[in-house]
């Protein structure tokens, strides 16, 4: 994906529904350090640096674990999250407080494309005028 799209889509996630900051900040980390599902539901605060602004990545399939730096917008979002959801084990839980599903995950990123098409589309006949 290029970058204008994924920055459609986290704009788009952003603004739907009341976990906008989380999805929007799912698909930020995923696009920025290439996670799979399934690294990102397991992907805990013991994980994450917020001090020192690194996220080490625990790699499920015959990949290499790695300590990625994190950006500006990835510690606003994360530090948002770890606000709204204190006391929690895993970075990316539901309202009961439980690790999302990879389903979940899927079901986010899906929704946010078909909005941030909407959006482009809409866009690009604005600017066809």
């Amino acid at each position: 994906m290029r970058p204008k799209e994924v920055e459609a889509m986290i704009k788009a996630a952003h603004s739907f529904g009341r976990h906008g900051v989380r999805d929007a900040a799912i698909i930020l980390l995923m696009f920025r350090h290439g996670l799979r599902t399934a690294e990102l539901v397991s992907l805990k605060w013991s994980q994450v640096d917020l001090n020192d602004g690194y996220i080490e990545i625990r790699r499920v399939k015959h990949g290499h674990d790695s300590t990625h730096p994190l950006r500006a917008p990835e510690l606003r979002a994360l530090r948002q999250i770890k606000r709204d959801y204190p006391e929690t084990q895993y970075v990316f839980v539901s309202e009961r407080k439980a690790p999302l599903s990879t389903r979940t995950i899927r079901h986010i990123i899906a929704r946010a494309g078909e909005l941030a098409v909407t959006e482009i589309q809409f866009s690009f006949l604005n600017h066809k005028n």
